[in-house]
């Protein structure tokens, strides 16, 4: 499903860049990832041109990264805590578990309005970048994105700081 959805955003305008053709992002990317020992994923990470700070992950190990987050990360080690803690959620399976626990409630709008197939696909196409995680799933995003941060010799406090960034803006 991740795949399909990074596959149809690269054929949009969206996508300004793919983490291999930035090597300073790969390199954290990497960094990271490696720190978080084995793993069932190999991580795909894109930037979306949206001057919107946020950042999200689908099934899989695809992250995406808004060109405004990036833009209002001060230093590295905040755009490792923005990555540790998405690659978190895919590790954790939030992504996969936020799906599932929406499935019931696509499947009984879907036949209702007589949607399906290609239009059913389609809708969890466009509303998969918009999943909400549970307050317990980012807790443990957040808790475990520090662990992974530890874990790669990355200032931790690149993380909280931005968190206080995004808190003052919201």
């Amino acid at each position: 499903m991740g795949e399909s959805f990074a596959k149809h955003l690269s054929r949009t305008d969206r996508v300004c860049a793919e983490a291999d053709s930035v090597p300073e992002l790969a390199s954290l990317v990497s960094r990271l990832v490696n720190a978080g020992g084995h793993t069932p994923y190999r991580f795909h990470v894109y930037v979306l041109r949206d001057t919107v700070v946020n950042a999200f992950a689908v099934p899989g190990g695809f992250l995406f990264l808004n060109a405004g987050l990036i833009d209002a990360a001060r230093t590295p080690e905040e755009l490792a805590g923005v990555l540790a803690h998405e690659i978190q959620h895919v590790t954790l399976r939030h992504s996969t578990r936020a799906i599932l626990r929406e499935l019931p409630l696509r499947v009984a709008l879907a036949s209702v309005s007589g949607a399906g197939g290609i239009e059913s696909g389609a809708s969890t196409m466009v509303s998969i970048g918009a999943l909400s995680y549970r307050r317990a799933d980012e807790a443990e995003a957040d808790r475990e994105g520090m662990r992974l941060l530890h874990a790669a010799n990355v200032d931790a406090s690149g993380m909280i700081s931005f968190m206080r960034t995004l808190e003052e803006k919201h």
